[in-house]
């Protein structure tokens, strides 16, 4: 993953693994045939702002 080749030890692992599954879930949603659901959506949309937070005190 090219994030982690970027920021090394510097990406907690958890950061990781919420960003491939945020990724293959909108593969998911995108390509596939399954959808989601609101409930699904906005607690993806809850746990991308910690994420996008952490990011930002990275950068």
């Amino acid at each position: 993953m090219l994030l982690r080749e970027a920021l090394g030890s510097a990406l907690p692992d958890n950061h990781e693994r919420f960003f491939r599954r945020l990724l293959g879930r909108k593969d998911e949603v995108n390509y596939g045939t399954r959808s989601t659901t609101r409930d699904e959506a906005e607690r993806l949309l809850a746990s991308l702002d910690g994420f996008a937070a952490w990011a930002e005190g990275v950068l």
